[in-house]
């Protein structure tokens, strides 16, 4: 799914990403194919939609070159606070990125750039990997690095357009290595780590805080975050095969930071095989926990001298998702090279549960004592993919 900059993500599933997630590892090259597919979130208050197109193709049988471009409309949840004289996230923003992989035996070298703008944000990533396949190719280690620059800017609410006195740089780098192990013909583990550092501008500029004056009364300004942050995320996950059934696939995920963030993953998927492979049924549901920021609050008491924020993605809280999915392979006439189509739908159905931040749009109530925010949603996604 979409990581808009300043909306609430999984740390878990953020660290993967921008550690170097979005290369491709394997012990083979990737698969020559095009994909075509368009995704809506409507989870914790955020909007998220629109097309994403991707194509690989290889080239003398040890190269592979794959493109994918996306756009995405971001709108941020209207609970939140925005800082005074800006306006609430609701822009475009667009993705294009370009990854190479090399095979030299049982070595692969990859490699990727990619730029994400809007509005409110602009980042670039570069990053490289390699991956050695072992004994018999039952074992495969990765290891990837990646350097990301940031740019992010406050939105006026009068005009929508950029202010032209603010502007936040950060930068981040990262690290991360997967052990892949095929323990049985059946049963395949996989174990992932990774490390983000980040430095600079990190807050958000159209995030704000609220506190309580002397006399009661409640004002807002704007957040105030470290310029440093280290991110750490440690993973395994496991795969049984049932054969041409389908197979089943479970893991665990622990995150955490240098701002005091603790957080736990659990996720279980089901998949059923009918007609010969041809018709694929996921079931899956995850568990989400989070501890909250060391500076984090709700509503502050005074006037606030050091670090402090809002964030939600900085909040303790907790989310349950369940969903499935459905996939059918089609044999169409060779179009534009195309052998062989699949066309599938997703469908996520997601429930948060916020312990320290509070639904600011019941009003006629003491400040403090509004009641938690626990929003429901869901996101969808229609693809089709072909190979080559």
């Amino acid at each position: 799914m979409r990581n808009p900059h300043s909306l609430v993500v999984s740390n878990v599933l953020l660290i993967a990403l921008l550690c170097g997630g979005e290369i491709s590892i394997a012990d083979s090259l990737p698969e020559p194919r095009t994909d075509l597919s368009y995704s809506y979130s409507d989870a914790g208050g955020d909007r998220i939609s629109g097309p994403e197109w991707s194509i690989t193709r290889r080239f003398a049988r040890d190269t592979a070159v794959s493109a994918l471009y996306e756009v995405d409309r971001v709108s941020a949840a209207a609970e939140d606070i925005a800082a005074p004289q800006t306006q609430r996230l609701d822009e475009t923003r667009e993705l294009g990125r370009l990854d190479i992989d090399f095979r030299d035996g049982t070595t692969i070298y990859s490699a990727g750039i990619s730029r994400n703008s809007g509005n409110s944000y602009a980042g670039s990533l570069v990053r490289a990997a390699i991956s050695q396949s072992l004994f018999h190719d039952l074992t495969t280690l990765a290891v990837g690095v990646s350097r990301g620059w940031d740019q992010t800017y406050r939105v006026l609410a009068d005009t929508a357009e950029r202010d032209p006195t603010y502007s936040g740089h950060a930068g981040r780098r990262g690290w991360w290595g997967t052990i892949d192990q095929i323990v049985t013909p059946s049963l395949r583990l996989t174990l992932d780590g990774g490390f983000l550092g980040q430095n600079g501008s990190l807050g958000l500029a159209d995030s704000g805080v609220r506190f309580l004056l002397n006399d009661g009364l409640v004002a807002t300004a704007a957040e105030v975050v470290p310029g440093t942050r280290g991110r750490y995320n440690l993973g395994l996950h496991g795969t049984y095969s049932l054969g041409t059934k389908g197979s089943v696939a479970s893991g665990i995920s622990y995150y955490y930071d240098s701002w005091g963030i603790r957080a736990r993953a659990y996720d279980l998927t089901w998949r059923r095989n009918f007609r010969q492979d041809r018709l694929n049924l996921d079931l899956e549901t995850r568990v989400y926990n989070q501890s909250h920021a060391t500076f984090y609050t709700d509503l502050g008491n005074g006037l606030p001298t050091g670090d402090i924020s809002r964030d939600r993605s900085l909040s303790r809280h907790q989310s349950l998702q369940v969903g499935g999915g459905i996939n059918w392979q089609t044999r169409w006439h060779p179009h534009l090279g195309i052998q062989r189509w699949t066309t599938g739908i997703h469908l996520d159905l997601v429930r948060y549960q916020y312990a320290d931040f509070r639904d600011l749009r019941v009003t006629g109530v003491a400040a403090g004592s509004e009641p938690y925010y626990r929003p429901t949603g869901f996101l969808a996604q229609l693809h089709l993919t072909g190979w080559f």
